[in-house]
């Protein structure tokens, strides 16, 4: 009798402790899914911000903002195929401003009043600012907040014409 209270003991140590492991590796997987996530937006990021950049430094028959952040928006649909699986295009957001003065420029990307226009005039200096709204998959802790901020890029080309 004593034996068999002992292997009834054994079985029920292996369940709990199941029960405490089990969620706990769920919640790793589900926390290293979030990262991937994250890690592979702010890749596409970069990606779109270097190439439609570049893109745009090279061409001149560009006649509005508009031309440029449809740029940015195809590149993502068109050559990112994971993107629509990952992310949301509606939470991308374009901003394209052109300055004639290196210190215009700055002044603009640490928002101070400067002399960017959302029109291309005659300036030489486009700048770019490519963001997304990151929502995650499971919760939103502080941990998030501050990996948020991560999600913004900002690039200053010069226009060759």
């Amino acid at each position: 009798m004593f034996k068999k209270f002992i292997k009834n003991q054994k079985g029920m140590i292996i369940s709990i402790e199941f029960a405490i492991i089990v969620p706990i590796f769920i919640l790793l997987f589900l926390m290293f899914i979030e990262l991937s996530r994250l890690l592979y937006i702010s890749t596409v990021l970069d990606s779109i911000t270097i190439d439609g950049s570049y893109y745009t430094s090279k061409t001149n028959d560009l006649d509005n903002k508009q031309d440029l952040e449809e740029i940015f928006y195809n590149k993502v649909t068109r050559e990112q195929r994971l993107w629509s699986l990952v992310a949301s295009v509606d939470d991308l957001q374009v901003d394209v401003a052109y300055c004639s003065l290196v210190n215009d420029a700055i002044d603009y990307l640490n928002k101070n009043s400067s002399n960017c226009y959302r029109s291309p005039f005659s300036n030489a200096l486009v700048v770019f600012s490519v963001s997304y709204k990151y929502h995650p998959m499971l919760t939103d802790n502080a941990l998030v907040q501050k990996l948020k901020t991560t999600l913004s890029r900002h690039v200053v080309v010069f226009k060759e014409y």
